[in-house]
């Protein structure tokens, strides 16, 4: 779905491979996307190391999520079979990250409860971020978790920052030639990730919740101030729901000299029709 004005939304999207309900089940990896707005989902050939499927699908009615949910997977053909492995991300702007000399299995709901109001609602889960040694410690509803177990009892749960973090700080320990910090954000439709690396590491990891895209705006700019980082020489890469003709982007160039967005990971093979869609879209999503 196109960004109109301020709006940022989940993109519409089918793509499928059209001998992909040909392909044996065990051989592919199904991950999962879940944010408050709706679902995605890509299949990935193990053999082929090959990505040849990608759809979304907005929720019509937000109280009945968890039977749309599985209708939705159900009417996708993806229920009731064994696949190679399955990945689910939870997208939720209540993430916190911890360093893990911090962290011990048993603290994250003392952790979370730092940051956030406490939620019966909802059960907290934590992350393990081994590339740069660091937690992330994030809510799951009750119920949408049991659901999830219900309909695929072997999956990995994992926060939407996971990917984020791991392959930028991956990135950054092979860039021999950085000299200056860069920010990468991730934005979904209502909140943004935000990450800003130097040489050292991790600088900064934080999660903006917003109205209109220009808070974004707002939000980044304060970054730049508080962080005294130079408008100038540092990159601000972005990647999620949002078009690069988005307001807030436009005038964020008028700030910020270098503002990218990320392309296609050439790590993995890409059925053709993954050229209709933006690659920064769902880029961390099909990191995982």
């Amino acid at each position: 779905m196109p960004v109109i004005g301020n709006n940022i939304l989940m993109k519409n999207v089918s793509i499928k491979d059209f001998d992909s309900n040909n392909y044996d089940s065990s051989k592919l990896n199904l991950s999962i996307l879940l944010t408050q707005n709706g679902l995605s989902f890509s299949l990935k050939l193990v053999e082929e190391n090959k990505f040849i499927a990608l759809h979304s699908y907005k929720f019509q009615n937000k109280r009945k999520i968890l039977d749309e949910t599985e209708k939705y997977l159900k009417k996708e053909n993806l229920l009731g079979k064994v696949f190679n492995s399955i990945l689910v991300v939870i997208s939720d702007s209540r993430q916190t990250i911890v360093p893990d000399v911090l962290f011990s299995p048993g603290s994250e709901n003392n952790i979370w409860e730092l940051n956030f109001e406490p939620d019966e609602s909802c059960e907290v889960l934590y992350s393990h971020l081994e590339k740069s040694e660091n937690y992330v410690v994030f809510p799951i509803n009750r119920s949408l978790n049991d659901k999830i177990k219900a309909l695929f009892p072997d999956c990995k749960l994992y926060p939407s920052s996971h990917t984020f973090i791991e392959s930028h700080f991956t990135q950054n320990i092979l860039d021999e030639n950085q000299t200056n910090a860069k920010i990468f954000v991730q934005v979904f439709d209502d909140y943004f990730e935000l990450l800003v690396l130097n040489k050292a590491g991790i600088k900064l990891f934080n999660v903006f919740s917003y109205t209109t895209s220009n808070d974004i705006l707002y939000f980044l700019i304060n970054v730049f101030d508080k962080l005294k980082l130079s408008q100038s020489e540092t990159e601000l890469v972005l990647s999620g729901f949002i078009d690069s003709d988005n307001s807030a982007i436009i005038n964020l160039k008028k700030f910020v000299s270098q503002v990218y967005f990320e392309s296609q990971n050439t790590d993995y093979n890409y059925f053709y029709r993954f050229q209709e869609i933006a690659p920064h879209y769902f880029y961390n999503f099909l990191n995982f």
